[in-house]
């Protein structure tokens, strides 16, 4: 039986990279996205979720509508978010809060929807895509380091709790990784060779741990371009 694995903001960046991984080697992708891709309709291997993870409210009773048989899950890859980068001060309190909620809230309702299904068998796999924000604070990131540092410790958590149920919980940790996700903010990776990780990197870290013999966990992977460079853009 193919294994079913959700995977969130499947239609960009990394979340793009690893659905389009999965299905290559024949996994069955519940592709969370608010906007699907009109090529998921016709593909085998997709089922398309349309769900805007944003509204918090909508994420379990979206999920119930559209995986009617969460018998044949496996797992979840967790790879929403957006930047938020600038001082504190520059926030208002309404985009503080819908910062934590795209990057560390709805991380733990989708899991939170997942994991009775995965109890139920003993098994799957539970994948958060994390940052290298999430190991060192920096400035203009109290916001994102934030929620990356919590994310990182809510997966260490959920791990203990899951790891008598043959649940396996990882965390995923790239550095700048050149997405989509720059294009709204002041700065990018830099272009050169080395200086940036791509989103197929990330991917192939998630299936090498969902590859991993059972019983056998990887908790962390740390990826790192060889020479980090940043990009200020002319403003």
């Amino acid at each position: 039986m193919t294994d079913s694995i959700i995977v969130t903001g499947a239609s960009s960046g990394i979340g793009k990279a690893v659905t389009e991984k999965l299905i290559e080697n024949d996994y069955h992708v519940y592709a969370v996205a608010r906007r699907p891709m009109p090529w998921w309709e016709q593909h085998a291997h997709i089922t398309p979720v349309q769900l805007d993870l944003r509204v918090l409210s909508s994420i379990p009773d979206g999920l119930n509508h559209a995986i009617t048989n969460p018998n044949d899950l496996h797992g979840l890859i967790s790879c929403a978010g957006t930047g938020y980068f600038a001082s504190l001060e520059e926030f208002s309190y309404s985009q503080i809060q819908q910062a934590v909620e795209i990057n560390l809230i709805q991380h733990m309702l989708m899991a939170r929807w997942v994991l009775p299904h995965l109890k139920q068998h003993n098994r799957g796999d539970l994948v958060f895509i994390g940052s290298d924000a999430g190991e060192q604070g920096a400035k203009q990131g109290s916001l994102y380091c934030a929620c990356k540092f919590a994310l990182r410790g809510f997966a260490q958590s959920l791990r203990a709790e899951c790891n008598t149920r043959d649940i396996r919980v990882a965390i995923v940790q790239p550095g700048m990784v050149q997405t989509p996700f720059y294009e709204a903010l002041h700065f990018a990776p830099g272009g050169g060779a080395g200086q940036s990780l791509s989103a197929e990197d990330v991917a192939q870290a998630v299936l090498f741990l969902l590859r991993m013999p059972a019983g056998t966990v990887i908790d962390e992977i740390n990826l790192s371009p060889m020479r980090k460079v940043i990009d200020f853009k002319k403003t």
